[in-house]
């Protein structure tokens, strides 16, 4: 996190489950391997912010699930990291990249 006026960041859900990469998960499209000699490795990457700034949505690249956490958690730079973890909810798959034709 960034907080543009004051100058000042912090790291946060760096290690939490739901940005890390999914074991064993295989990036497909159209049921290929994209990657044929190993596994991608990234953790989070899509994200986006509700239309009121009071969301943060989120996903693993290597993954299928969704995420949110409250933006006013995430503002306070005082809210300890064990309720940033606790307040991290799942909202549901993103499903795959396969369809039929």
């Amino acid at each position: 996190m960034y907080n543009m006026k004051t100058k000042k960041f912090r790291r946060v859900l760096d290690r939490h489950y739901s940005t890390q990469d999914f074991p064993g998960f295989v990036f497909e499209i159209d049921n290929k391997p994209v990657f044929k000699d190993r596994p991608i490795r990234i953790g989070a990457d899509g994200i986006a912010l509700s239309a009121d700034r009071l969301t943060l949505y989120y996903f693993q690249v290597t993954g299928r699930n969704l995420y949110t956490i409250d933006t006013a958690l995430l503002r306070d730079f005082h809210t300890p990291l064990e309720q940033l973890q606790a307040s991290v909810q799942h909202i549901g798959s993103k499903g795959n990249t396969h369809h039929e034709p």
